[in-house]
């Protein structure tokens, strides 16, 4: 198991990076190639997700779900989307990130969305035979 994967551990949700088998991390690999300001950004902004209480509701400007139907969501640091899903025991799972290319998700982000998609179903595959958190 890959002991960096956890980034915040609030009060009411944890907030962990996806990691697959061969512990490659997307979303770390691109929150590593921010900025500090947008880092601190970022971290602000899910710490502050993290410890508030189920319930709140958060402007879309700065989180919204991106498909329903596979419960897919985003955290909307400036231009950055990082996309997420929450898991039945408060975790929030950080899959991949990408720059928005305009104001609605265009052609070319729509495939970044897809990966998301296959990672979470990798990720609830992988808890579900028990090898995920070995």
């Amino acid at each position: 198991m890959f002991e960096n994967y956890r980034v915040y551990d609030g009060r009411t949700f944890k907030i962990e990076f996806y990691y697959s088998e061969q512990g490659k991390m997307a979303a770390y690999e691109y929150y590593q190639n921010l900025t500090e300001k947008e880092k601190r950004r970022f971290f602000i902004m899910i710490s502050h997700f993290a410890d508030s209480l189920i319930g709140v509701i958060f402007p879309k400007t700065l989180f919204n779900i991106e498909d329903k139907s596979h419960g897919i969501y985003a955290f909307k640091p400036f231009i950055h989307r990082f996309f997420c899903f929450f898991t039945g025991d408060r975790k929030i799972i950080l899959l991949n990130a990408y720059q928005k290319h305009s104001q609605k998700m265009a052609k070319l982000d729509k495939g970044v969305l897809v990966k998301a998609i296959n990672l979470k179903n990798d990720y609830v595959y992988r808890v579900q035979k028990g090898t995920y958190y070995e």
